[in-house]
């Protein structure tokens, strides 16, 4: 399958226009581009949760880096 396919394919699954996908997102590298910083936001987010939690009764440095080893 080749990359224009590949991008046919995705906008079939999505319910969109291969045109759609070129005018929000350039072309092929856009739009992996996007879909790689979404999940790169989604699991900083899901991190920023967890390190909060951990950190959220630290009183100490020693308290703290105490709880930040796990994360």
């Amino acid at each position: 399958m080749t990359a224009e396919e590949r991008v046919v394919a995705v906008a079939h699954e999505a319910g969109v226009t291969r045109g759609m996908i070129r005018y929000y997102f350039g072309d092929r590298q856009g739009l992996v581009d996007e879909a790689l910083a979404r999940r790169s936001g989604e699991w900083f987010g899901q991190f920023m949760g967890v390190f909060a939690e951990r950190t959220k009764g630290c009183s100490t440095p020693a308290e703290f880096r105490s709880a930040i080893q796990g994360c």
